[in-house]
């Protein structure tokens, strides 16, 4: 989306309007503005403060960054202003999606190989569990979240796996619920 602001002879292009990102995850490019009247020197800020590893280039108004935690949808207020104090503002709206784990299916059938399930938004090394615990025989690998095995017993249980990303002050965790039926 593009939004073209003037106001009092200066004028800027922004060539983002939201920004979706993943915590631990750089931003895609956002080379966002275009100031029309090219004779001046123009400053940019932003506010609020935007989230934790982002920034905003105060020279040419790119955002940039790795946000390193989770942040609510919000919209932020990036202002212009040229050398003879004129400015111009628009709005970006931003969301950090924090830890997310995906891709935990039910398990139905043996021997069980449930491949490792999708995890995004993390900064350090994973850790897995689980509770409660598994029937023997079945195997959660604690690094990657892969459960495997083949058990005895019969079990229609449900399941939740937490995920804790090492790499943050406080060990940051997630879970997801699967079931395992087998008879």
């Amino acid at each position: 989306t593009t939004l073209n602001v003037t106001v009092r002879g200066i004028s800027f292009t922004t060539g983002y309007s939201t920004v979706s990102a993943t915590r631990g995850t750089a931003i895609s490019s956002q080379t966002p503005v275009t100031v029309a009247d090219a004779s001046v020197t123009a400053a940019f800020t932003v506010n609020p403060s935007l989230p934790s590893g982002l920034s905003i280039n105060s020279s040419d108004g790119k955002l940039s960054g790795t946000p390193d935690g989770a942040a609510s949808s919000r919209s932020y207020t990036v202002t212009v202003t040229d050398d003879r104090s004129y400015t111009a503002q628009t709005s970006v709206t931003i969301t950090v999606v924090g830890l997310k784990i995906s891709n935990y299916a039910n398990i139905t059938s043996q021997p069980v190989n449930a491949p490792a399930p999708t995890v995004t938004g993390f900064v350090g090394a994973k850790a897995f569990s689980i509770s409660p615990a598994l029937p023997a025989g079945l195997l959660l690998n604690t690094t990657t979240g892969a459960i495997t095995g083949t058990t005895a017993t019969k079990v229609n249980k449900k399941f939740t796996v937490t995920v804790t990303d090492a790499g943050t002050a406080g060990n940051t965790a997630t879970t997801a619920q699967f079931t395992i039926k087998l008879n």
